[in-house]
């Protein structure tokens, strides 16, 4: 299921320390294959080291981001789990 291939997404990303950072509809491709619809995620320009690497100073602040995701602060894998 897509929900299900995120997830598996977002796991593999977080058991290498890694943070998505930016995991909103418009970063998951929805695609068909013969067994049904697959997600993957696209546009990793966010991606970066847990609780080391800042989120981007230009975020769109009229986006309801999760708590303590904001302009130049730590990425955290909790974000993702927003």
């Amino acid at each position: 299921s897509i929900i299900e291939d995120v997830k598996k997404a977002i796991d593999l990303l977080h058991e290498k320390d890694f943070v998505f950072g930016d995991l909103r509809a418009p970063n998951v491709l929805i695609v068909d294959t013969n067994d049904g619809q697959r997600a993957v995620l696209v546009d990793f320009d966010w991606c970066g080291k847990d609780k080391l690497d800042e989120y981007p100073s230009s975020m769109n602040k009229k986006i309801q981001w999760p708590i303590g995701a904001e302009p130049c602060a730590l990425l955290q894998k909790e974000h993702d789990l927003y």
